[in-house]
């Protein structure tokens, strides 16, 4: 259903590993003390990995099929051709995303970086939403999914800016309580993908079924001729 499973699965370590670096950054440097942090190699990593992992989900969720340099699709009309250009212009921020991630971080630091960022992750995160519903599904899972998983990593971002205007430490529970709830629908979402058929995986396999499902019927009933040729030959010897 998906264009690459394995760049989804590829987030969601970088995922975990961002959460590694996350806790060792309060811990090693901060002592849970978050205020005031510098913008070093270890911050900058959780950087890089968090919000990569972001940019690597919405991309893995990507349809099937799909180039990612292409002509918009026509045949849906003007709000189809749209939608198609859209999502190749996601597509390609979300490459920027990853890219420059780390060396935005390098050059302009911690606190300037956060707001440039957590704007390509709240892209990241309503693209995703629309790919977990369409490319999973749709179903009304899906749907749910996606909307619970956005709602939570963007209440994670106001938590977040909440925290920055006012320096309370204890709004951390909600802003690392939020972002790692939002895995839970993002997960449930994926269990519940529905599997394509296969005339929608390959329109030519499904020609080739109809024909073998055909083969089938007629070898089904010249067996189903053949049985009654036997039955009507049994009754005729019983006869004489």
């Amino acid at each position: 259903r998906i264009w690459a499973p394995f760049v989804l699965l590829l987030g969601l370590i970088w995922l975990q590993v961002g959460s590694a670096l996350e806790i060792g950054n309060h811990f090693y440097e901060g002592d849970w003390e978050l205020a005031g942090f510098p913008s070093d190699l270890v911050n900058g990593s959780f950087y890089f990995f968090n919000f990569g992992a972001q940019y690597l989900n919405a991309l893995g969720l990507r349809k099937k099929g799909v180039p990612f340099v292409r002509y918009p699709a026509r045949e849906d009309g003007t709000i189809g051709c749209l939608l198609d250009l859209a999502a190749m212009i996601f597509d390609f921020l979300m490459v920027i995303g990853v890219i420059i991630t780390a060396p935005l971080y390098a050059v302009i630091g911690r606190d300037d970086a956060i707001g440039m960022i957590s704007a390509f992750g709240a892209i990241a995160g309503v693209g995703t939403l629309f790919r977990l519903w369409r490319n999973l599904g749709p179903n009304t899972v899906t749907l749910l999914g996606g909307i619970l998983f956005l709602t939570l990593a963007l209440l994670g971002v106001g938590m977040t800016s909440v925290y920055r205007n006012t320096g309370i430490e204890w709004l951390h529970i909600f802003i690392g309580g939020s972002f790692v709830s939002s895995l839970v629908p993002f997960t449930v979402a994926i269990l519940y993908a529905e599997e394509k058929s296969l005339t929608e995986e390959d329109p030519a396999a499904g020609d080739a079924l109809i024909v073998k499902d055909s083969f089938d019927n007629d070898a089904k009933e010249q067996n189903s001729d053949k049985e009654e040729e036997k039955a009507e030959e049994g009754i005729k010897s019983n006869d004489a």
